[in-house]
């Protein structure tokens, strides 16, 4: 994971990744839903989109 800090921003830093077209379409689909539903910035997408996975796995693991 690429990561690049910004300077002139207020803690701001941007990633790349490498994606597929159609791994992409499927993070810009995400992305668009919850900011239709939010509206909220891309950094506010992804980080929700992270956390409901994050959420979901966290309680999965612990309720075997």
């Amino acid at each position: 994971l690429n990561t690049e800090y910004d300077e002139n921003s207020e803690g701001v830093r941007t990633f790349s990744v490498k994606l597929t077209k159609e791994q992409l379409i499927v993070v810009q689909q995400a992305m668009k839903k919850i900011q239709d539903e939010d509206d909220c910035s891309e950094g506010q997408a992804i980080e929700r989109i992270c956390a409901d996975f994050l959420g979901r796995y966290y309680a999965n693991s612990f309720s075997r």
